[in-house]
């Protein structure tokens, strides 16, 4: 009768420990989830690459760019004047 009751209890032990694990690799993925959501938005906004190139080439189109907008800028200006 002990046996039995011995056996009943660890087999309830087993499956408290089964839960248990369980709860535990959960809660570690949603910690996971969170430091990765913690560390996208600490490293701040990213630019999105022109037409799916790296970001380098998109710092380096608008730098190659914003001369020829600030030529613009200053030729509108001068025929709005006129």
């Amino acid at each position: 009768m002990k046996l039995a009751a011995s056996e009943a209890e660890l087999t309830g032990l087993k499956a408290l420990l089964a839960e248990v694990k369980a709860n535990r690799d959960d809660l570690r993925q949603d910690s996971d989830d969170w430091r990765g959501r913690a560390e996208r938005l600490l490293a701040g906004p990213q630019r999105q690459p022109w037409c799916g190139g790296s970001s380098d080439r998109s710092t380096t189109g608008i730098a190659a760019i914003q001369p020829q907008a600030l030529f613009l800028r200053a030729s509108l200006r001068l025929l709005v004047r006129s």
